[in-house]
């Protein structure tokens, strides 16, 4: 798992590199009044997944899919989806959106989807095959005194060891910014609450409030309420890494007792493993579900009421070329 969460930290710097130059340049305040007066904030996300459902993007997954050839491709992707956001802020804030900003969001937005649910070499499908093969090499070698082949399986692809998946990165980061601050943050005690949690409010902001106070208060004041449950549930967490790693081990022995391949079964736990940190932490931070998304939908949106074009890419650019 070492080498995983070596890449897994090398991608999630490159991407805070290109966040803390955004912050620098433009100023995070001037970010933050951005996104809680824009319009689109509290709704973009289903109207986003409309738009991308009911079109079709321009990307190819005429490819042999491989684990490999996915891990390079996510992670320039994730770099670019963030960079073309940051690119298209300027247009967005001004909006004055023209045909090269609207041509570089879907050409973004194509290049993310080619990773994800609809391409025959994103996430899911590269996930899919790993799980196939895996249940296939569990089911050839599994004993009754293992338990349910299932049940089993299950907790080995779910349970994450390469790092926290957000949601559960969320609930920790809002409880020791209870323990440690709690207070409700405004533009004019930003810097000292953060400067108090040790830069858990700018954490906060840019991975799971998308750089909106307006969310960072609510959902605080949702945290304050359920503290104690949540303090338990760290515990809770903990246990089922333990419980992976112990039903790993005790699988693998199995494996290596009849002389089956036991370096390919751990092989897809880390492969499945990091797929999952990718989907339920790096895909939820940075893409079209936090700001860059936000970004890109306000692109999409204002070029559509531009038009008067309400569903169609493809003829909102034509439109657009009107202009």
């Amino acid at each position: 798992m070492d080498s995983i969460k070596k890449q897994v930290k090398s991608l999630i710097c490159l991407q805070d590199q290109q966040i803390f130059q955004f912050e620098h340049k433009v100023g995070i305040n001037n970010i933050i009044m951005f996104i809680d007066s824009n319009k689109y904030i509290h709704n973009f996300v289903p109207n986003y997944q409309t738009l991308i459902r009911n079109n079709e993007w321009p990307f190819s997954d005429a490819f042999i899919p491989t684990y490999e050839g996915f891990i390079k491709r996510f992670e320039e992707t994730s770099l670019s989806y963030v960079a073309k956001a940051i690119s298209l802020f300027g247009s967005v804030q001004s909006g004055k959106i023209d045909y090269v900003a609207f041509e570089t969001a879907v050409l973004s937005e194509a290049a993310r989807g080619r990773e994800g649910k609809r391409s025959k070499i994103g996430l899911d499908n590269q996930q899919e095959i790993l799980i196939d093969e895996l249940m296939t090499l569990l089911q050839a070698v599994w004993t009754p005194e293992l338990g349910d082949v299932e049940e089993k399986a299950n907790i080995i692809v779910q349970t994450v060891l390469s790092g926290h998946s957000s949601a559960a990165e969320l609930s920790e980061k809002f409880v020791e910014y209870i323990e440690i601050c709690n207070e409700e943050v405004t533009l004019t005690n930003l810097e000292a609450t953060d400067l108090k949690s040790g830069g858990l409010v700018k954490k906060l902001l840019r991975e799971f409030c998308c750089y909106s106070l307006e969310k960072f208060n609510k959902q605080l004041k949702q945290y304050r309420a359920v503290y104690k449950k949540l303090k338990a549930k760290a515990g809770i967490i903990a246990a089922k890494r333990q419980g992976k790693i112990k039903l790993t081990e005790q699988i693998a022995n199995r494996i290596d007792s009849i002389g089956d391949n036991t370096s390919r079964f751990l092989q897809l736990i880390k492969q499945i493993d990091h797929l999952n940190f990718l989907n339920d932490n790096i895909d939820v931070k940075y893409s079209f579900k936090s700001w860059p998304g936000l970004i890109h939908w306000t692109v999409f949106a204002n070029a559509m009421k531009r038009t008067g074009s309400t569903s169609s890419i493809t003829t909102t650019g034509q439109l657009l070329l009107n202009f």
